[in-house]
């Protein structure tokens, strides 16, 4: 499995940026971001799971056409879920097209005349197919659960939504110290997302988390980097995980200058780097490019500011959408 990578693009967009002249709001809503090769989020890592299937049509001649992106909304609530059940889609509903946060790759099947979706889902890192029927009856994959950690451990259900069958409703309960965290999610599956790039890939540049993260063929996370973006650099910090247990936080700024790092905290980046498969150097320079953009506190400030933007955005539409749907029920 190739690394997740929300990282790479987004110090990517500060080197383009801070070449260019516009502000960073003008700059953002025209930017088109690239797919760095092997520096993938959901979005990269759908488009390489596609690029893969392409082997398997001689095999199966026509599945290349039955497969592509779909769009996801993520941690859907209850108004949301009954404004996207009203209509046909997240295409129909304005406010819906900003915060398509997440894809899967999607496969139409038929087996005897029985329709269903078969779902690849490499940027939320699992390592298995979901096959979902819209009778539920074998080979519908039906609950299943994966372990994150010893502490940690999800259960995930995916089914054709019983209100609107253009929709997958995948269902997720984290149970964690005997707390249990319900999440619902909704997959349109009716069109393919073909905006996936423009709309997805840029909506993650200014997410206020980040992480770069190291996978095995199972898709369990076995090492990475993650960090918040924090508008006081001085609290600016990332954690280091090697294997389930093995956590170190660290300041951003002990990195603007890695010349100086402490042999014992270069001993803990050696066995990350060769646990990421990419040199020590290479990830301590990473950090570095971070750390340097993240000092930048009035441009950190922005990019958060543009996140509670399209929050906010999202939310007074869908407060409008609502109110306009109960409207109509009851005339």
């Amino acid at each position: 499995m190739y690394h997740y990578d929300s990282v790479s693009n987004f110090i990517e967009f500060h080197h383009r940026y801070r070449r260019s002249s516009s502000s960073l709001e003008d700059f953002f809503h025209d930017y088109e971001p690239p797919i760095l090769s092997d520096k993938l989020t959901c979005v990269g890592q759908g488009i390489a799971f596609i690029n893969l299937m392409k082997a398997l049509n001689g095999d199966f001649p026509g599945v290349i056409h039955s497969t592509g992106l779909l769009s996801c909304q993520e941690s859907v609530k209850a108004k949301e879920e009954q404004l996207v059940t009203s209509v046909e889609g997240p295409h129909a509903l304005d406010f819906v097209s900003g915060e398509k946060e997440h894809v899967v790759v999607g496969i139409r099947i038929k087996i005897n005349g029985r329709e269903g979706v078969m779902i690849a889902d490499p940027g939320y890192h699992l390592g298995v197919v979901i096959t979902i029927m819209k009778d539920k009856k074998p080979p519908h994959t039906g609950v299943f659960v994966r372990h994150n950690s010893f502490l940690t451990l999800k259960e995930f259900d995916y089914s054709f939504h019983l209100k609107n069958a253009n929709f997958i409703k995948w269902h997720e309960v984290e149970y964690r110290k005997g707390i249990n965290r319900a999440q619902l999610s909704l997959i349109f599956n009716e069109l393919p997302f073909v905006s996936a790039v423009l709309v997805t890939e840029k909506r993650n540049l200014v997410y206020t988390f980040k992480s770069w993260l190291k996978r095995d063929a199972k898709g369990n996370v076995i090492a990475g980097i993650y960090f918040p973006l924090k508008p006081d650099f001085q609290d600016a910090t990332f954690t280091i995980f090697i294997g389930l247990r093995a956590k170190y936080k660290f300041y951003f700024k002990d990195f603007l200058k890695i010349r100086n790092l402490h042999k014992d905290l270069l001993d803990i980046f050696d066995l990350l780097s060769k646990i990421m498969c990419c040199p020590k150097i290479v990830v301590l320079r990473t950090i570095k490019q971070l750390a340097i953009i993240l000092s930048d506190q009035a441009y950190i400030e922005k990019i958060i500011r543009i996140n509670i933007q399209i929050k906010d955005r999202l939310r007074r539409s869908t407060n409008d959408q609502y109110t306009e749907t109960e409207s109509n029920s009851s005339t």
